[in-house]
C-alpha cells in the first residue's frame, strides 16, 4: 500500500478534501519494491494541468483516465487521433 497523498510536512497539512485512499502496489519483477513506490510517487507529482500539490494517481494512468473519458464520448465513426496534444 501506498498513498500518494496526505499530510505534507512542508506545508504543515494535508491540501485535500478527501480521506486519502492508498494505492494498492503489486510487485512483480527485479526491482526494488522502495524504488518502485519513489517512481510511482514522483510520478504523482508532476500533473502540471491542475493547480493541486499532488494527484492521488501518477500522472501517466490519470491522463490515460481521461483521454479514456474523452474517447468514450467520440462517435464511432470519428477517426482517432495517434497524438496525445489532441486529448489535451
Amino acid at each position: 500500500m501506498l498513498y500518494a497523498t496526505g499530510y505534507t510536512p512542508r506545508i504543515r497539512t494535508y491540501p485535500g478534501h478527501r480521506i486519502p485512499l492508498p494505492l494498492r502496489i503489486i510487485h512483480n519483477g527485479e526491482a526494488e519494491i522502495d524504488i518502485i513506490c519513489k517512481e510511482i510517487l514522483g510520478l504523482s507529482k508532476l500533473n502540471w494541468n491542475t493547480t493541486q500539490f499532488s494527484t492521488q494517481y501518477p500522472i501517466t494512468l490519470e491522463f490515460a483516465k481521461r483521454v479514456g473519458e474523452i474517447l468514450a464520448e467520440l462517435p464511432e465513426e470519428w477517426e482517432m487521433k495517434n497524438h496525445y496534444r489532441y486529448y489535451m
